[in-house]
């Protein structure tokens, strides 16, 4: 069982859809500031739309885990081999070591996600059927639930069976990553975005601009505005980025704290430098919402953000939030009034969020609009998302000669761009 801490292991991190660059960066800052001493030296490439990192500390994994932002999961390669026959499963499940994870006990409640791609070992189901015999027979006694259901995820086991080469990962996480748990309330989101594809969009934007603008935006000197707010991820997840708030000061309900070889101590110690870590400034958020429901619920949010942030901060003025039932479209100055700078963060509806009747390139022409003309009385700058070709290339034309630069990530199975735009300073990549 201690093989797990005293020899190097192999994760494979996967990112936010589309924005892998940005989480391997990522992955690599956490892996070279480390919070304590370990004892390999870890090494990262990339491997098709996922990081793999080999040479690990199992300990230095988990601040993947506690401190990663962008990140989906980070799995454990528990084996890595080939399986040929149906037979050859059982050999495979005992060199994986799977059971020396969980107690053994009924009522395990686990995610099980198998992909063969050559059925000579058994089809999908023959394979998932294979692995919950294989752990009933040792006692532990497995209950699947779905990935997002609101059963407690105790674990997430994927095995990934190719020709040449089977897998079988373990989650870190249990529950996606992008589940932070700062939020009352999601009734009547509809297609809210991913809390790890806000923070990448914020990520990218505030890159693309000088360091001038992001200290304004810490010190609240100027502020993120969020028309189109929803539920608020977008602005939550600003203000994450810029006071370096860890998901892990929110979250707690991790899978590895129910291994068998959970270093307490090292989680204790990690959690208690995250916080000794947090950046120092007091950023405003003015959140505006047309739905009257939704607005009150964004509220909810608000409540429920400030409540948990007040318990790690010194500081319970530290992030100042306003909301506004707002129409953007119709009065925009209503959001900024006196500003003189201004960092949008615009998330229009598209795809599901988008009534039927509604042409999405007219929306998206009217925003652009609006924000030409809000240049005559303000720096701008933000970050927009477009959801399809007709509306991103009526905003290109409607925003004239206001500097910008796109990149593409998948949403919900669409083919999002994201939009960075600024009337003030040119847009260039900072060093990470």
């Amino acid at each position: 069982m201690i093989s797990f801490l005293a020899k190097p292991q192999k994760f494979v991190v996967k990112p936010a859809p589309g924005w892998l660059d940005l989480a391997q960066q990522e992955v690599c800052t956490i892996l070279e500031t480390p919070l304590q001493k370990y004892k390999f030296s870890p090494e990262v490439i990339i491997s098709g739309s996922s990081i793999l990192i080999s040479n690990c500390d199992y300990r230095q994994a988990l601040e993947l885990v506690l401190r990663g932002t962008l990140i989906h999961d980070v799995e454990l390669i528990l084996q890595s081999g080939r399986v040929t026959t149906r037979a050859g499963w059982h050999e495979f499940f005992e060199k994986s070591k799977i059971l020396d994870v969980w107690p053994a006990e009924k009522g395990l409640n686990l995610h099980l996600m198998v992909r063969v791609t050559h059925p000579v070992v058994g089809s999908e189901k023959e394979v998932r059927d294979k692995l919950k015999v294989y752990l009933a027979e040792a006692g532990v006694h497995v209950a699947s639930v779905n990935e997002d259901s609101g059963s407690a995820v105790r674990g997430r086991v994927r095995i990934e069976s190719e020709k040449n080469r089977t897998q079988l990962l373990m989650s870190l996480a249990g529950k996606p990553l992008y589940m932070r748990a700062y939020k009352s309330v999601l009734a009547g989101a509809t297609a809210p975005l991913p809390e790890h594809h806000a923070a990448a969009c914020f990520r990218w934007a505030i890159g693309k601009s000088d360091r001038k603008t992001e200290e304004m935006l810490l010190t609240g000197k100027a502020p993120v505005i969020v028309p189109f707010a929803g539920t608020g991820t977008l602005g939550f997840e600003s203000v994450c980025q810029l006071l370096h708030y860890a998901p892990s000061l929110f979250r707690s309900d991790y899978a590895f704290k129910q291994f068998l070889f959970n270093p307490v101590k090292t989680v204790s110690t990690i959690e208690r430098r995250i916080l000794s870590g947090l950046k120092k400034g007091t950023p405003r958020v003015i959140f505006g919402e047309i739905d009257p429901k939704v607005c009150e619920d964004l509220k909810a949010n608000i409540s429920g953000f400030e409540e948990k942030t007040r318990k790690f901060s010194e500081d319970e003025e530290r992030v100042k939030f306003y909301c506004e039932q707002n129409d953007f479209l119709k009065d925009p100055e209503r959001l900024f009034g006196s500003e003189k700078m201004v960092f949008f963060l615009l998330n229009p509806p598209y795809g599901e969020r988008l009534a039927k009747k509604t042409k999405s390139e007219a929306l998206y022409g009217s925003l652009g609009r609006v924000l030409r003309q809000l240049t005559q009385k303000i720096n701008l700058s933000g970050m927009v998302l477009c959801g399809d070709e007709k509306s991103w290339r009526q905003f290109l034309m409607e925003i004239g000669t206001i500097k910008h630069k796109t990149r593409h990530f998948t949403h919900g199975g669409l083919d999002v761009r994201a939009v960075v735009f600024s009337n003030s300073q040119s847009l260039k990549s900072r060093e990470p």
